[in-house]
């Protein structure tokens, strides 16, 4: 009888990649997935280890899946990903209990280590995963993460990537394209391309930024429809990558461009590399450039040093400047980063209170932002059925990226997955917008 695993991935898409790698690798050894622990022989749980908050989360998961294993609900226990790998063997006396910890550089090795094949408990190489060629289990159709980079060099004092991942190592282009052929072959017409830093691309192995490059080379591919920008950093934005999302008919209009703050003194502080005028013409042009761009951006309040002034400019710069979606991280202060040693640290409360101005503050942008878009009619693709109302699909329009963004429900009969529409909006909420179906967009 085949020994059965459950899986539960936490953290962000560039983790679920590994996670859709790990399924396949067991699969390939002779391991069945199995929908619930309690008829699993193995549990594996695959971490994010960034900030406080995802460290807790893995830990409460840890425990919990503990307690079942020692109730006799499965055999072993197996830790994987981003927390042993930043907190390495002091995972070993705080969990016991747990059988294996694996690092992200060594989740190939799980199906021989579930095997009993590898002497010992913990894994955690400093080597690189070499991601081309790895068969993937695909979990999120109707689209699909592609990672085209690894770890990070960037020296921001907050993060704690480059001491988990390393540092950046991009893939080739023609590895990328290769997968990413592979993908739309298997039925998967909106590809996400995901690093840590995408606008980063290519510095490393060509001696520049090279995502206008890949670009051009994903586009040849016959079959794909969108191809979607996240982690677009800031720093390299050249003008090259704007002309190619502004002619590109594959290139959504969507870009995920964090800027984690606005005050000249937080982002020398944070270690950014760019400045408050930097950051504000580069949204002008991206605005000015791209007839119809969504923007989305991300944020850090509460850093050590940002007093009410620094705060007060950044709400003013997002109401200037307003972002169609807009992601907020309180501070959390991680030992091991440059941040940490920081002085003139905020009280937990205090961050807290401004997090919840800024997503306060958003929320009435993206009301008025939304109001504006009914009447207009734009291209969406349809990820399912409403889980909960009857003739009602999720669907999301060009500027919708899954997961992290609103949604555009439909009303309708028969709609798939997958297909794409042209959709007119007939009616906006706070995030959400609701349209009806004009057309059918014709397969590539």
């Amino acid at each position: 009888m085949k020994e059965r695993i459950y899986l539960i991935n936490l953290g962000c898409p560039k983790n679920l990649v590994d996670s859709e790698i790990i399924i396949s690798s067991l699969r390939r050894n002779g391991f069945v997935l199995s929908t619930s622990p309690e008829e699993a022989d193995f549990v594996i749980i695959n971490t994010c280890g960034f900030i406080k908050g995802a460290v807790e989360e893995a830990k409460g998961y840890i425990e919990e899946f503990l307690k079942k294993k020692r109730k006799g609900e499965f055999s072993k226990l197996l830790v994987a990903g981003c927390l042993p790998q930043r907190f390495k063997e002091s995972l070993l006396s705080l969990y016991p209990d747990v059988d294996y910890f694996v690092g992200v550089n060594d989740i190939l090795r799980i199906p021989e280590i579930l095997k009993g094949k590898n002497e010992g408990k913990s894994f955690l190489s400093k080597g690189t995963l070499n991601y081309n060629g790895l068969e993937r289990t695909v979990s999120t159709y109707p689209y699909a993460y592609l990672k085209i980079s690894e770890g990070c060099s960037k020296k921001c004092s907050f993060c704690t990537i480059p001491l988990i991942r390393g540092k950046y190592r991009s893939r080739k282009i023609e590895d990328i394209k290769e997968e990413c052929e592979s993908l739309v072959e298997k039925g998967y017409r909106e590809i996400i391309l995901i690093s840590q830093d995408t606008t980063f691309y290519g510095v490393d192995i060509y001696g520049r930024p090279s995502l206008p490059s890949l670009l051009s080379s994903l586009e040849k591919i016959e079959g794909l429809k969108w191809v979607r920008l996240l982690y677009c950093y800031p720093r390299y934005f050249e003008d090259a990558l704007i002309k190619k999302i502004r002619d590109s008919e594959k290139i959504v209009k969507y870009i995920d461009i964090p800027i984690q703050h606005i005050s000249k003194k937080i982002l020398k502080l944070m270690k950014r590399g760019t400045t408050p005028d930097y950051i504000k013409k580069l949204v002008e042009k991206l605005r000015r450039e791209i007839d119809g761009v969504f923007l989305r951006t991300s944020l850090i309040v509460g850093f050590p040093g940002e007093n009410k002034r620094d705060f007060e400019e950044l709400k003013k710069f997002i109401v200037d400047y307003p972002f169609d979606y807009l992601g907020v991280f309180p501070y959390s202060d991680e030992e091991g980063t440059e941040a940490f040693n920081l002085k003139k640290k905020l009280k937990k409360e205090e961050i807290e209170e401004r997090a919840a101005e800024i997503y306060d503050l958003q929320r009435k942008i993206s009301r008025k932002l939304n109001r504006k878009r009914i009447g207009k009619v734009y291209e969406a693709i349809v990820d399912g059925r409403h889980k909960e109302r009857e003739g009602v699909y999720i669907a999301r329009i060009y500027g919708q990226a899954p997961e992290i963004d609103s949604i555009t429900y439909l009303q309708g009969r028969g709609l798939k997955a997958g297909e794409f529409l042209k959709v007119k909006i007939i009616k906006s909420f706070d995030y959400d917008l609701e349209g009806e179906v004009l057309d059918f967009i014709e397969e590539n």
